[in-house]
């Protein structure tokens, strides 16, 4: 069971983020001998390691919930990379970014302008994943997605602006690992921390049954 109170009050005080620096710190000097290869840290071994015996001993509840959360984080970081590898192992996907009109933001709320991107990606019978984010400058809401599909139709979003993407299927691992960085990063960076992803619960691209706009409108 999941105590909301103290997870809220590890995330307050800021805990898991120290905690996530200690991990990375012992992972990169762990890199850095088993094969020579240098990660950026925050910290020495040494103080991490007596970090960790720091708080084990006097907040050993509030460090375990720290290091919860984190692996949490991990393991979502981890399925989402798997989802998108699947995807564009098996077909051609498209990269969408859906925002909303001032009169979307003012007259609706989070819940629901998230089921009308929900609706949109649910029309294909397609794999897909997306998330919110808000823009680092003015905060304003807006949803990255990616749809294993060929092609969308633009016209049927009216609730702000729809942008695309074509990402191609590649056997190109090197390539397919930066795609898979780079869309992964899109969907976990710090302005959506803490949000739900939104995944369909079908598997392949049945396509739907209205006419498609073609790629690029």
């Amino acid at each position: 069971m999941i105590d909301y109170a103290l997870k809220s009050k590890v995330m307050q005080s800021g805990l898991h983020i120290l905690q996530k620096k200690v991990s990375k710190s012992i992972y990169a000097n762990y890199v850095l001998n088993a094969y020579g290869v240098v990660i950026k840290h925050d910290f020495t071994i040494d103080f991490a390691n007596d970090m960790i015996d720091y708080q084990r001993k006097t907040n050993p509840i509030e460090w375990h919930e720290a290091e919860k959360i984190n692996n949490a984080y991990y393991n979502r970081v981890k399925r989402l990379k798997r989802k998108i590898a699947n995807m564009l192992e098996n077909g051609n996907c498209i990269f969408l970014t859906f925002t909303f009109t001032d009169e979307v933001l003012q007259k609706t709320n989070a819940d629901s302008r998230r089921q009308k991107v929900r609706r949109f990606l649910s029309q294909y019978n397609c794999d897909y994943v997306a998330n919110i984010d808000y823009g680092r400058k003015n905060g304003r809401e807006h949803y990255h997605a990616l749809i294993q599909t060929d092609k969308v139709d633009y016209n049927a979003y009216d609730y702000g602006a729809l942008n695309g993407e074509k990402v191609r299927s590649t056997n190109d691992f090197v390539k397919l690992a930066k795609y898979i960085s780079k869309l992964t990063n899109h969907a976990i960076k710090d302005t959506a921390k803490g949000s739900r992803m939104i995944y369909n619960r079908k598997q392949g691209c049945q396509g739907i049954s209205n006419d498609f706009m073609p790629y690029g409108k």
